[in-house]
């Protein structure tokens, strides 16, 4: 796998100097985020560009198995993401915290899916709209295509889960007695915390909105995702924390305001128990 993540100095070098003018054009550290001597030693060049490819390129690594036609692998992949989110939140979810599944609707002959999982404590809700979707590459390595990313990651999503409240929230039992609508979008990394980016997007959300409970809307990458269900074993009003992140003046990763609340916030019970798990598989077969 290392072969296929690493780049000589010379090499790189060479695409630098033909992209000079371009200073947003990170392309080759991203297909490359290791940098060789042409042996056997190799350096990692930053954890964003080592993420990415760990996670990304492996990805469409698998994916390129496959006709570019067929979209059973970016279908199973997506499932696989919900899931786990579905698995994670029923865990967490004790106390005054009632996790609530996903369900099936009709709207006339249309059968349709909910969003993915629901958390509720007392007059609160918390909506979650799982995508297994990442910035795009143009995004991360160009600073291009902003709104396309804005759009998929974090507007779009926050609008299917509000027109299923639309069609659901009076005839839901589970619903009954809730005043406030949170709807989380959970990516695998998330929209910059970017002042401009977030005001477009939130008066987007907020002149499209049908649902008149919802009133906050967020998306979190999914560590973020998992510092918030943590907060929950920790017995922290997630809705309090939520609503003040909401309305601050000072915008800044949801990370960096859950650290200033709880420094060692550490995995959730359900995130340790699969890291323990995975690392003994990994280390089963390597050793």
């Amino acid at each position: 796998v290392i072969d296929l993540l690493k780049e000589t100095p010379d090499k790189l070098k060479e695409w630098a100097t033909q992209t000079e003018d371009e200073e947003w054009n990170f392309t080759s550290f991203y297909t490359y985020p290791f940098i060789s001597d042409g042996e056997s030693a190799y350096i990692s060049i930053s954890d964003i560009t080592l993420i990415n490819a760990f996670f990304e390129k492996m990805f469409w690594l698998i994916r390129e198995c496959y006709p570019e036609e067929d979209s059973r692998a970016m279908a199973f992949f997506g499932r696989l993401f919900e899931r786990y989110i579905q698995d994670a939140t029923k865990e967490s979810c004790v106390g005054d915290y009632t996790y609530i599944d996903e369900f099936p609707f009709k709207v006339k002959h249309d059968n349709r899916k909910s969003s993915d999982a629901y958390i509720r404590k007392g007059a609160d809700l918390l909506v979650v709209e799982a995508k297994g979707f990442s910035v795009l590459v143009d995004c991360m390595a160009r600073n291009e295509k902003i709104e396309k990313n804005n759009d998929k990651l974090f507007i779009k999503p926050v609008l299917q889960a509000d027109e299923c409240l639309n069609h659901t929230f009076s005839g839901k039992q589970e619903f009954d007695g809730v005043e406030d609508i949170f709807i989380v979008s959970v990516t695998l990394d998330n929209i910059n915390a970017v002042p401009n980016y977030y005001e477009a997007i939130h008066k987007e959300i907020s002149d499209k909105k049908k649902c008149e409970q919802v009133h906050y809307y967020f998306n979190f990458s999914i560590e973020e995702y998992e510092m918030l269900l943590s907060l929950i074993e920790k017995g922290t009003d997630i809705f309090h924390v939520l609503r003040e992140y909401f309305t601050e003046s000072i915008l800044e990763p949801f990370s960096n305001y859950v650290r200033n609340i709880v420094p060692d916030i550490g995995m959730s019970i359900f995130m340790r128990r699969t890291f323990a798990e995975a690392t003994e598989k990994m280390k089963a077969i390597l050793w």
